[in-house]
Parts: C-alpha cells; structure tokens; sequence
C-alpha cells in the first residue's frame, strides 16, 4: 500500500513533534516554513525545510499545519497561494490551542474565586508556555 504524501508547514518543535507522531503513517515530503533562516535547511531525516511559495510545486496530498499560535496565517498564506482547503489539515495544532485555552479559561476562574489573589490583582498571562511552546 502506497503512503500518502505529506508537507508539514512549521519546521519549530510542534512541526518536529508532528512529524515524529505522523512519520510511520505517512511519507513526509518537506517541510515549510516562513523563517528564512530555516529554509534550505533539514530539518530531520534528511527532510528539508522551504519557504511556503515552493509548495505549489510539490506533488503532495496534504499539508499538516504545525504552529499553534500562526496556524490560521498559514492557512491563509495556502489558500493565496492556491491551495485547495481539503489538502490543508489544521487538526493537529488546533486540539493544542483548544487545550491551552481551556487551561487559561480555568485557571482565571479559579483566580477569580480567590480573594486574596483576585485582592492583589494577579492576571493569567503565558500560563503553560515553556521557551515559546506550549507545555
């Protein structure tokens, strides 16, 4: 049986981490991404990584989103540059980023309910992020 082509846009730790989870299932083709000092760089097994322009000239089944916090740019950035939206998957960065509004949305109501902190002002801010990821 044949593997699906992939492209994953987003060579950061979410895309190396997608990758990992994904690489048995299917046969990842190249990664996108649009820091510049990325491209042209490999990233892992000898994939490498290109600006997002390169993709309408790559033969690929679908592209798998992987930056929680600029998925929905390069969502867009594909679609301008053509790309069918039932090639674009969104699924793996969008369960983080429900997950970590759900904490947010938790632990601000329960900092409400404290009244010594509510008292002293304290906000959630950043809360679950460890070196620009979320943990």
């Amino acid at each position: 049986m044949m593997r699906e082509f992939v492209v994953i846009f987003g060579a950061g730790g979410t895309g190396k981490d997608l990758y990992e989870e994904i690489k048995n299932k299917y046969q990842v083709i190249a990664f996108l991404d649009n820091d510049k000092e990325k491209q042209g760089e490999i990233i892992v097994d000898e994939i490498k990584c290109y600006e997002a322009a390169k993709v309408t000239g790559m033969e690929f089944d679908f592209i798998y989103l992987a930056s929680p916090c600029g998925f929905e740019e390069m969502k867009k950035n594909l679609i301008d540059l053509g790309i069918d939206i039932g090639k674009i998957r969104t699924d793996f960065v969008e369960l983080n980023v429900k997950a970590r509004q759900a904490f947010l949305i938790r632990c601000a109501e329960e900092l409400n309910e404290n009244k010594e902190i509510k008292d002293e002002g304290w906000c959630v801010a950043e809360a679950g992020v460890f070196r620009g990821e979320f943990a």
